[in-house]
């Protein structure tokens, strides 16, 4: 998975919490705190693995393909198959 040109915001969620808001091509998301490790490493640029991802957001890897959703949906991230 790789992004470009995007930016990770921390902003109050308007109801006492905080949530990530990350803004890419024009779009922007907001996410829960605990996933915003993974969507720095998506700030450093390259490819990264979504097991990578999950990891660092101490998720599993269906909650990280779920949060990976959500940005290929806001056309924020692309995504490609696998070495195999």
């Amino acid at each position: 998975m790789t992004t470009g040109r995007a930016r990770l915001t921390v902003v109050d969620d308007g109801e006492g919490g905080m949530v990530g808001r990350f803004t890419a091509a024009g779009r922007e998301g907001d996410f829960a705190p605990a996933v915003t490790p993974l969507l720095r490493r998506l700030l450093e640029g390259g490819w990264v693995p979504l097991a990578e991802l999950a990891m660092l957001a101490g998720l599993s890897v269906a909650d990280a393909a779920v949060v990976v959703e959500e940005l290929v949906a806001m056309q924020a991230a692309t995504v490609r198959a696998g070495r195999r």
